[in-house]
């Protein structure tokens, strides 16, 4: 058992091994679930003991202490629904976030996103969520976020760099800025750059891949073309100088001058 287990107490161990009737026998005889080291509702939902799950609800465990990411892990749009409603706020800590910018395969997920993408914290998670895919180029994710209601204009710290929401303004980043930033212009598709709303000189001066200034340009072209030029001379500048700098380039160099 690694460290970061908790022991087993009598109802964790009925409820990982599946014994409905003993959990049933623990609670009648008052067993006080907000003793446990972690909520019971935990493994019952990593079980996907749903039976259970009710047993424990109706004998007064807390819906707020449950996990969020064992809630999402269900694939069950109502149980998301349930614990959402009883108070249980699957965004906390960015586990919404986490999750969405991973499990492409959770589709009720996403669906339930969707359906509460107008809560400002499920709103949040989806740009925090959004913007960790573009970073991961996650292009299935990208899309299912897009769909979802994630705001690509919206700009949010970085999902896997930053833990502080406080971040300020010039430590964050749009979905469509680093997307551009990053030369990702495959993921512009999904997130629609807007010249009434991105600044689209700003992206110019950021561009890097030819799929970015092939939508950009459909949509409106730069005024003045000097910074990315530039930014792309210095760019290869730098992969120049790294290959000049690498342990291979400095062997090949030795070999072929004592050749």
């Amino acid at each position: 058992m690694g460290p970061w287990h908790h022991p087993a107490t009598p109802l964790s161990a009925a409820i990982e091994s599946g014994l409905h009737d003993l959990v049933l026998l623990l609670l009648c005889n008052g067993y006080r679930t907000e003793l446990e080291p972690q909520s019971p509702l935990n493994p019952a939902l990593r079980r996907r003991a749903w039976a259970t799950i009710d047993l424990l609800l109706a004998w007064g465990a807390d819906p707020k202490a449950a996990d969020p990411h064992a809630v999402l892990d269900t694939y069950q749009h109502s149980m998301m629904e349930r614990f959402w409603d009883l108070g249980l706020d699957l965004a906390r800590g960015r586990s919404l976030a986490w999750y969405l910018s991973e499990s492409t395969r959770n589709k009720p997920a996403y669906g339930w996103a969707k359906r509460h993408h107008e809560d400002p914290r499920v709103a949040r998670a989806l740009a925090l969520a959004l913007g960790g895919a573009v970073w991961e180029e996650r292009e299935k994710a990208v899309a299912l976020l897009a769909w979802a209601g994630a705001d690509p204009h919206r700009r949010v710290p970085s999902l896997r760099y930053s833990e502080d929401d406080d971040d300020p303004e010039e430590d964050r980043s749009s979905a469509i800025e680093l997307a551009v930033m990053l030369g990702r212009g495959t993921l512009l598709k999904y997130l629609s750059p807007d010249p009434e709303i991105d600044d689209f000189e700003e992206l110019w001066d950021s561009v890097c891949d030819p799929d970015t200034v092939d939508r950009l340009f459909d949509l409106r072209p730069p005024l003045d073309w000097s910074k990315a030029i530039r930014r792309n001379v210095s760019r290869m500048g730098w992969f120049y100088e790294w290959r000049c700098a690498s342990p291979a380039s400095s062997a090949s160099s030795t070999t072929t001058g004592g050749a």
